[in-house]
Protein backbone atom coordinates (compact mmCIF):
# COMPACT_ATOMS: atom_id res chain seq x y z
CA UNK A 1 0.00 0.00 0.00
CA UNK A 2 2.78 2.39 0.90
CA UNK A 3 4.59 2.00 -2.42
CA UNK A 4 1.53 3.21 -4.38
CA UNK A 5 1.43 6.37 -2.28
CA UNK A 6 5.18 6.88 -2.63
CA UNK A 7 5.47 6.29 -6.38
CA UNK A 8 3.41 9.29 -7.66
CA UNK A 9 5.25 11.60 -5.27
CA UNK A 10 8.60 10.28 -6.49
CA UNK A 11 7.62 10.65 -10.14
CA UNK A 12 6.25 14.14 -9.58
CA UNK A 13 9.46 15.13 -7.83
CA UNK A 14 11.55 13.75 -10.69
CA UNK A 15 9.50 15.70 -13.25
CA UNK A 16 9.82 18.92 -11.28
CA UNK A 17 13.58 18.46 -10.90
CA UNK A 18 13.93 17.76 -14.64
CA UNK A 19 11.86 20.81 -15.55
CA UNK A 20 13.80 23.10 -13.20
CA UNK A 21 17.12 21.72 -14.42
CA UNK A 22 16.15 22.37 -18.03
CA UNK A 23 15.10 25.94 -17.25
CA UNK A 24 18.21 26.51 -15.13
CA UNK A 25 20.58 25.24 -17.80
CA UNK A 26 18.87 27.35 -20.46
CA UNK A 27 19.22 30.40 -18.17
CA UNK A 28 22.94 29.61 -17.66
CA UNK A 29 23.38 29.24 -21.42
CA UNK A 30 21.74 32.61 -22.00
CA UNK A 31 23.96 34.23 -19.35
CA UNK A 32 27.09 32.68 -20.84
CA UNK A 33 26.17 33.52 -24.42
CA UNK A 34 25.22 37.15 -23.67
CA UNK A 35 27.20 39.51 -25.87
CA UNK A 36 28.19 36.72 -28.24
CA UNK A 37 26.66 35.77 -31.54
CA UNK A 38 25.17 32.58 -30.14
CA UNK A 39 21.50 31.55 -30.21
CA UNK A 40 19.24 32.55 -27.34
CA UNK A 41 17.07 29.90 -25.65
CA UNK A 42 13.71 31.33 -24.63
CA UNK A 43 11.46 29.80 -21.97
CA UNK A 44 9.01 28.35 -24.48
CA UNK A 45 11.78 26.43 -26.24
CA UNK A 46 13.11 25.14 -22.91
CA UNK A 47 9.63 24.01 -21.83
CA UNK A 48 9.02 22.15 -25.09
CA UNK A 49 12.51 20.58 -24.91
CA UNK A 50 11.78 19.35 -21.40
CA UNK A 51 8.48 17.91 -22.57
CA UNK A 52 10.19 16.12 -25.48
CA UNK A 53 12.55 14.39 -23.06
CA UNK A 54 9.81 13.32 -20.67
CA UNK A 55 6.68 12.82 -22.76
CA UNK A 56 7.92 12.16 -26.27
CA UNK A 57 6.93 13.49 -29.66
CA UNK A 58 3.17 13.60 -29.34
CA UNK A 59 2.92 15.46 -26.03
CA UNK A 60 5.67 17.92 -26.96
CA UNK A 61 4.00 18.73 -30.27
CA UNK A 62 0.69 19.28 -28.51
CA UNK A 63 2.33 21.52 -25.93
CA UNK A 64 4.15 23.56 -28.60
CA UNK A 65 0.85 24.09 -30.38
CA UNK A 66 -0.98 24.95 -27.16
CA UNK A 67 1.53 27.65 -26.14
CA UNK A 68 1.14 29.29 -29.57
CA UNK A 69 4.55 28.27 -30.87
CA UNK A 70 3.76 26.46 -34.13
CA UNK A 71 7.38 26.78 -35.24
CA UNK A 72 8.34 24.32 -32.47
CA UNK A 73 5.86 21.59 -33.47
CA UNK A 74 8.01 19.99 -36.19
CA UNK A 75 11.32 20.14 -34.24
CA UNK A 76 9.56 18.65 -31.20
CA UNK A 77 8.20 15.82 -33.33
CA UNK A 78 11.57 15.13 -34.92
CA UNK A 79 13.46 15.15 -31.63
CA UNK A 80 10.83 12.93 -30.03
CA UNK A 81 11.19 10.36 -32.80
CA UNK A 82 14.99 10.53 -32.51
CA UNK A 83 14.56 9.88 -28.79
CA UNK A 84 12.45 6.81 -29.58
CA UNK A 85 15.03 5.70 -32.14
CA UNK A 86 17.92 5.94 -29.68
CA UNK A 87 16.10 5.03 -26.47
CA UNK A 88 14.51 1.78 -27.61
CA UNK A 89 17.74 -0.06 -28.55
CA UNK A 90 19.52 1.31 -25.48
CA UNK A 91 16.68 0.19 -23.22
CA UNK A 92 16.68 -3.26 -24.79
CA UNK A 93 20.47 -3.52 -24.38
CA UNK A 94 20.23 -2.58 -20.70
CA UNK A 95 17.43 -5.10 -20.20
CA UNK A 96 19.44 -7.84 -21.89
CA UNK A 97 22.50 -7.03 -19.79
CA UNK A 98 20.57 -6.98 -16.52
CA UNK A 99 18.61 -10.10 -17.45
CA UNK A 100 21.80 -12.10 -18.09
CA UNK A 101 23.31 -10.89 -14.81
CA UNK A 102 20.23 -11.88 -12.83
CA UNK A 103 19.92 -15.27 -14.51
CA UNK A 104 23.59 -16.06 -13.69
CA UNK A 105 22.96 -15.65 -9.95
Amino acid sequence: MLKWVFLPNLMGSMLIVHFLTTLGLSWLWNCFSAGRDWPHIDADTAIVASNVCIGGASTASAMAFSIAQPALVVPASILGVVGYLLGTPLGLAVFKRLHTQVSEC
